[in-house]
């Protein structure tokens, strides 16, 4: 099975903050069989976060995208033409940020579960919409 990260549980993964036992699990399984996704939409989404100042990196945005997903069992993922239409289909009632739909259109199209702590998009996950792994 393979996983996508929400951005912040790559920054968190990246940073060692805590996350849960069971996503820590999930994602360790992954990398030795399959991979786990790092997409375009959450690079775009970390690098409004820098130019904003509310995170800081300790390396230039390309060198920790590239360190991220050297690391064994991790890659990108781009965002496509299909992904924008099913984020556009998306009813924003259950999500305005461009970013958690893109990323939630990414999962649904792949048919890949979320790894996150959203609160959006784990309810939008309880309608059936999209599979997570809450972290």
């Amino acid at each position: 099975m393979t996983l996508l990260l929400d951005t912040h549980a790559a920054l968190w993964l990246a940073q060692r903050e805590p996350m849960r036992r069971e996503a820590i699990t999930a994602i360790d399984k992954t990398r030795e069989s399959a991979r786990v996704l790092l997409s375009a939409a959450s690079v775009w989404e970390i690098s409004i976060l820098i130019a904003k100042q509310r995170i800081e990196l300790d390396q230039p945005l390309g060198s920790w995208v590239r360190k991220f997903v050297t690391a064994k069992g991790f890659d990108t993922v781009s965002f496509t033409v299909p992904m924008a239409i099913e984020a556009s289909a998306i009813p924003p009632r259950f999500l305005k940020d461009p970013a958690d739909r893109f990323l939630v259109a990414t999962a649904r199209h792949l048919d890949i579960p979320i790894v996150t702590r959203d609160k959006r998009i784990l309810e939008y996950a309880s309608a059936g919409h999209v599979r997570v792994v809450k972290c």
